[in-house]
C-alpha cells in the first residue's frame, strides 16, 4: 500500500462539501424571498417584460448574471427589476439597446466565446462595478448563455468585492448559478 496525499480533486471536493451546506441554507431563504415576489414577477411579465434566459440575481440588488437579451422585453424586465448598468461579454451577441425605451447603461467588453478573460477585462469589469457600486447603480453581466464568461466574472466579482479565494469563487458561482 502506498500513501498518497490527496490530489487537488479531493482537496476541492472537500471544499465544496463544506460551502455547500452554507449555500444550501441561503437557497432556502431566497426562495422563501422568491415566492414572496412571484406576485410582482407575474405583474412585470403582464407589463411587456420578461427575465432573459438564466437570469438570476448573484447578489440580491447589486449584481445578476443571464443569458444574452434577445429582446426589448428582456431590456425592459432588466429595467423593471432596478438594473441600471448592462455589461456585454459576448461580441458576437448584442442586446437590442437602442430599441429599448428605458434607460440602461450599456458597457462592452469583448470575451471570445469558450475564452478567457485578459486580466486587462477583468480589471475593465472591477472597476465598472466599482464605479457602479458608487453611483448606487445595479449591474447586469450577460454573454451568449450566462454560464462561461459570465461565470468567470461573477466570480472575480466574489475575488474583489468579498474577499473570497478564488477557488471558493468558483465554487460559490458554480453553486449559485449552475
Amino acid at each position: 500500500m502506498s500513501s498518497q496525499r490527496p490530489g487537488p480533486n479531493v482537496k476541492l471536493a472537500k471544499i465544496f462539501y463544506k460551502y455547500a451546506e452554507n449555500v444550501e441554507e441561503k437557497r432556502t431563504k431566497t426562495k422563501n424571498h422568491e415566492e414572496s415576489e412571484a406576485s410582482q414577477e407575474k405583474e412585470l411579465c403582464d407589463s411587456k417584460s420578461y427575465p432573459p434566459y438564466n437570469f438570476s440575481w448573484f447578489v440580491e440588488g447589486k449584481i445578476a448574471g443571464m443569458g444574452w437579451p434577445q429582446t426589448v422585453e428582456n431590456l425592459n424586465y432588466l429595467a423593471d427589476v432596478g438594473i441600471t448598468k448592462l455589461i456585454t461579454l459576448s461580441p458576437e451577441k448584442l442586446p437590442p439597446i437602442l430599441e429599448c425605451e428605458k434607460s440602461l447603461k450599456w458597457t462592452e467588453i469583448r470575451i471570445k466565446e469558450f475564452g478567457a478573460p485578459t486580466l486587462k477585462q477583468i480589471i475593465k469589469f472591477i472597476e465598472i462595478c466599482k464605479k457602479a457600486e458608487m453611483m448606487g447603480e445595479v449591474v447586469g453581466v450577460h454573454c451568449r448563455h450566462g454560464r462561461g464568461r459570465t461565470g468567470t466574472m461573477l466570480a472575480c466579482y466574489l475575488v474583489y468585492f468579498q474577499n473570497l479565494a478564488p477557488e471558493r469563487a468558483v465554487l460559490t458561482t458554480r453553486l449559485k448559478r449552475p
